[in-house]
Formats: C-alpha cells, sequence, structure tokens
C-alpha cells in the first residue's frame, strides 16, 4: 500500500510540471502604456492566452495596435509572476525574461520529484532486507 501512494504522489506532482509546461493561461492583469486592464475591462483583447515553451511565453491572442506591453503578470500554479518585457515576433507575442519566483516554483516542484522516487528506492530496498 504505501508503495501505490508514493507512486501516486510521484505521478501527481510529475503531472503538475507538465500542466503549467504545456497547457495555456491567462494573464489576469497587465499595464499597457503606463494604463491597467485587468480579465474586466472593457478592452476584452487586452486578456491575453498563451503557452510556455522553453521560458518564452507565446500569446496567440492579442491586440494589433499595441507593440510593447510591459509588466503582465500570468497566474501560474496560484503563484503571481512579474514579467517585464513583451515583443512582436513573428506575429507572435513573445516573452524573454520570467521572473525567478516561477523558476524557483519549477525547481520545488521537480525536488519533490526526485525526494519521492528516492524515498521510494529506499522503501523497496529496506523492505527487501526483511
Amino acid at each position: 500500500m504505501p508503495i501505490i501512494i508514493i507512486l501516486f504522489h510521484i505521478i501527481f506532482e510529475y503531472n503538475i510540471i507538465e500542466d503549467y509546461l504545456k497547457n495555456d493561461f491567462s494573464v489576469k492583469k497587465m499595464v499597457v502604456n503606463n494604463k491597467e486592464y485587468n480579465s474586466s475591462s472593457k478592452r476584452k483583447s487586452i486578456t491575453f492566452s498563451g503557452i510556455v515553451e522553453n521560458k518564452n511565453v507565446y500569446f496567440t491572442k492579442f491586440d494589433d495596435e499595441i507593440d510593447l506591453i510591459y509588466n503582465a503578470y500570468p497566474d501560474i500554479g496560484n503563484k503571481v509572476t512579474k514579467i517585464d518585457v513583451v515583443k512582436f515576433r513573428n506575429s507572435k507575442i513573445v516573452m524573454t525574461t520570467i521572473n525567478n519566483e516561477l523558476e524557483k516554483w519549477k525547481n520545488e516542484k521537480k525536488t519533490c520529484i526526485t525526494i519521492s522516487f528516492i524515498s521510494l528506492l529506499i522503501f523497496i530496498f529496506l523492505k527487501n532486507l526483511k
């Protein structure tokens, strides 16, 4: 029974990271030219959605009139992460700087998976000693 619990924990933690890397997310609030917008603003096009790939955030919905977007705050993993500069590139918006909090959160999840896996190996080893 403990092996099943530990395996479930490892799979669950791995899925959290996979969801973070692959799934779309919405930007809850951002500042454009010193004017703040959120998901309830009249300009719905300010509410972006995109995906995270290799430390860049690629947006799929955006307002064509905006050249630069400052201070985008995507809500990922229940942590608000500040991203400083967003620029257009090939009809997509690419974020090039992601806050250290996001990397720290990702590393914490990897550490949890590693500890769970080591715990499982120790448990199996001790069980075989009997």
